[in-house]
């Protein structure tokens, strides 16, 4: 089975997204962004549907801090908020999705398990579309990371064209 998953820290615990917020408006001198939400994206493949609920509950949040959001309420906030996603490059390392997937194989999952993660950012909607250019340009580093599609479906990242040409040894 295959599902999304949406991780945010609940209000106390977002120190994180406060201190973004001061270090954008400081660096950048940004007048119109008041607030950011930072959301854990999970993309979980092949996962048996009976490790679910145990994985969101144990491996992907933690229940003092986080909060599991539903995906409809995630797609319904995106309309109000200016919003973006970045995610590893294919082939990029990301620890946090290797540690998900080791924790799930000592969880009882196949070895077949695949996690993908992404940082949904969720942006006061009234900010200036420069500032959030602005924005965009300073979070993403473009060596190891992309803007991820977060208003379409659960898709395995695929690698490009150029990276299937190169030769394997055997």
């Amino acid at each position: 089975m295959n599902k999304r998953i949406f991780v945010e820290k609940k209000a106390d615990f977002q120190v994180k997204s406060e201190s973004l917020v001061r270090e954008l408006q400081h660096n950048l001198g940004l007048s119109t962004l008041k607030s950011i939400r930072i959301v854990q994206v999970y993309d979980v493949f092949d996962l048996a549907e009976n490790l679910f609920a145990p994985a969101e509950k144990h491996i992907f949040s933690e229940q003092v801090t986080d909060h599991v959001l539903d995906e409809a309420a995630v797609q319904a906030d995106l309309a109000n908020y200016a919003f973006f996603a970045i995610e590893s490059l294919p082939g990029q390392f990301d620890q946090r999705a290797a540690s998900a997937q080791e924790a799930l194989l000592l969880l009882g999952s196949s070895s077949d398990v695949t996690v993908n993660t992404a940082q949904l950012y969720l942006i006061n909607k009234d900010i200036d579309a420069t500032e959030l250019e602005a924005v965009k340009n300073y979070l993403l580093n473009p060596v190891d990371s992309r803007f991820k599609d977060i208003t379409t479906g659960i898709a395995k990242q695929e690698f490009s064209e150029s990276d299937k040409t190169i030769p394997k040894l055997t």
